[in-house]
């Protein structure tokens, strides 16, 4: 019996030792200078922990084109015609989304409206971008509204190129000059920015090519329609179509509607965007 014990104290004390070596080593190791305790942290790193570095997408927009407004008449002119506050848009406020109503107070055109307007004293110099399509019809009805006054309308289709900057990790740059102009989309920020420049020009910023797919992927995504084939000339009211969600109108310059009916359309439209349950483009 004592011979047993005396073999379990001597195994123990052997344990013991073993171990006390095994914690110098462990402090030896700590202490020196080639070990570097982040490289523990970096086993543990999660997808969430790396932050990607998403390129801007850069997309030319062969469906939309630019209709040329200048003169001295410019903004009292279009203030009449659309449902923005065209007095709004000057020298440092560039960029303006509004539309073109009927009569009967239903959606024509939606416009992007751009001032490219070289000083605060120079005329006006507005560049008004709409659906390719609607080129024609939007000039003639702005020259019937013309009636005296001092304003150039014509077609700049074959002078400019309009382009999209799909949001990455990096900020497009903002800009004004003689060959173009880049500004935040006015109707939602998460958008990215619009970019107007003369033909030749190339853009001067770290962007990949994107397709047109991937642009209107990212707007319905959004809730934002654009063009004849979201908003049927004549078809809409001006809040279905997400007017007041996209800042395109002034109180002051959308009409009253005409009988009832629209009204209630309109109202559950009101509700339907400001509640977030939906967006009222049409198919």
């Amino acid at each position: 019996m004592a011979g047993r014990l005396g073999l379990c104290v001597r195994h123990s004390q052997k344990l013991l030792t073993n171990f006390r070596h095994l914690q110098a080593s462990s402090r030896d190791i700590l202490q020196s200078p080639t070990f570097h305790p982040h490289l523990q942290r970096t086993l543990c790193t999660t997808k969430a922990d790396v932050q990607d570095d998403v390129k801007t997408k850069c997309v030319r927009l062969e469906e939309r084109s630019l209709v040329q407004v200048a003169g001295s008449d410019t903004i009292p002119f279009l203030q009449g015609l659309v449902t923005n506050d065209v007095t709004c848009l000057n020298f440092e406020n560039r960029v303006m989304y509004t539309m073109m109503l009927n009569v009967q107070g239903r959606v024509l055109y939606d416009l992007l409206m751009y001032n490219l307007q070289r000083t605060p004293d120079s005329p006006p110099y507005l560049l008004l971008e709409c659906d390719h399509s609607v080129v024609p019809a939007l000039i003639k009805l702005l020259k019937m509204y013309k009636i005296r006054k001092k304003v150039d309308v014509s077609s700049v289709t074959d002078e400019y190129t309009v382009w999209a900057l799909l949001p990455g990790t990096t900020d497009p740059p903002a800009f004004v000059s003689d060959s173009g102009i880049s500004v935040t989309d006015p109707r939602l920020p998460t958008l990215g920015n619009r970019v107007v420049l003369k033909i030749g020009t190339n853009l001067v910023f770290d962007c990949v090519e994107g397709t047109p797919e991937d642009y209107h992927t990212h707007r319905y995504k959004l809730g934002v329609g654009e063009g004849v084939n979201d908003l049927p000339p004549g078809n809409s009211l001006p809040l279905e179509s997400n007017i007041a969600y996209l800042n395109g109108g002034a109180d002051s310059q959308v009409p009253p509607h005409r009988c009832h009916q629209e009204e209630t359309d309109a109202c559950h439209s009101r509700e339907a965007v400001e509640s977030g349950g939906g967006v009222g483009i049409n198919q």
